[in-house]
């Protein structure tokens, strides 16, 4: 269809022309802001050719030398009794205040100067000078230019750089908008930070949590956690095991006199084996996430990365639920992608 579309498009007159109106904007802009930029400063980095000059310095030099000529046989003519030193000085100078002076005091008597010829003569050193000036002008433009012209062939290829940037945004999002199955890299670090904080949650639940109300049952005096329904050990030589639902733990027992309420802290606590194959899934994803994902992550952070998750898992060795959320913490701290700046994700 979209073939289709595009020879009844080409076909027609109207669809042609725009075309090739099209193709020819793209050459130019291609000719202005890459290619040519790119070989001048190849030029100029690597190579002895200079850009081309606006001024003829030849020129510049003889329009110079024809001035000083021009000055010293108008001031030998009109200021005879200036010493040759000073007529050579003011002519090397080129400077122009006497003719200045000499037109100006002529413009009373216009017509008969014009007859004598000495507001010509005048007129004809001082069109020298400007000449000069315009040349002098052009030569300061040509070496400005020669000391901006790099910066202005980089400036010139931003819009270049500027139009492929859009045009990868572009594709990416045609590609994310077709595909749905495709997520942007915002929403991959939320995804392994999802999984990251549903481990931090079963490791804050498992990590000493405190008795729930002694009851009693049966006879025998228990301590009872109501809200994970967990069973403890009694602290006074009631010693039945661990029982259903219990966490591995060691316990250090603190009380005074045999009336006070003593108080057991669990030290050491290892999760059990369902809480083990639940953070196991939840360390499986998130490798998924890195190796499938493995090109939006930096490649140390990656690595880096597994390796806290092996460790996490206990892979390395036997890890205590501190122990395992101290590692959580340090990876919140260290990685770029787990970052937060107000409430986004920051994106590299």
């Amino acid at each position: 269809m979209v073939v289709f579309a595009g020879y009844n498009i080409y076909s027609g007159t109207w669809g042609k022309d725009l075309l090739e109106k099209a193709w020819g904007k793209i050459n130019v802009f291609y000719a202005e802001h890459i290619k040519d930029p790119m070989i001048f400063i190849y030029n100029e980095l690597f190579t002895s050719k200079l850009r081309d000059k606006i001024t003829d310095e030849v020129a510049l030099k003889e329009a110079c030398d024809s001035l000083k000529r021009m000055l010293n046989s108008w001031l030998g003519d009109n200021f005879p009794n200036m010493s040759e030193e000073e007529r050579a000085a003011r002519a090397a100078m080129m400077d122009v205040s006497l003719i200045e002076k000499e037109f100006e005091a002529s413009v009373p008597n216009a017509v008969r100067n014009v007859v004598t010829g000495e507001i010509v003569r005048s007129s004809l050193i001082q069109m020298q000078f400007i000449k000069k000036e315009l040349l002098v002008a052009m030569n300061a433009i040509d070496q400005m230019m020669d000391s901006n012209e790099f910066n202005f062939r980089v400036m010139a290829m931003v819009p270049a750089v500027a139009s492929v940037w859009m045009a990868r945004k572009m594709v990416r999002f045609i590609m994310y908008s077709l595909d749905g199955q495709r997520k942007s890299r915002r929403d991959t670090y939320d995804q392994f930070k999802n999984c990251l904080l549903g481990i931090d949650r079963l490791l804050l639940m498992r990590d000493n949590p405190p008795r729930g109300r002694e009851v009693m049952r049966g006879g025998s005096r228990r301590s009872r956690a109501s809200t994970l329904g967990w069973d403890y050990e009694n602290n006074e030589g009631n010693d039945e095991g661990n029982d259903e639902g219990q966490c591995n733990s060691g316990e250090i027992y603190i009380g005074g006199s045999s009336g006070d309420k003593q108080m057991s802290l669990n030290t050491h606590t290892v999760l059990k084996d369902t809480d083990l194959g639940m953070l196991m899934v939840l360390v499986y994803q998130c490798q998924q996430i890195l190796w499938g994902e493995r090109r939006r992550f930096v490649v140390s952070e990656c690595k880096s990365a597994h390796e806290d998750l092996i460790e996490l898992s206990g892979e390395r060795g036997f890890v205590s639920v501190t122990q395992q959320r101290s590692i959580i913490d340090r990876m919140y701290r260290s990685y770029s992608f787990l970052r937060i700046e107000g409430n986004h994700v920051v994106e590299f």
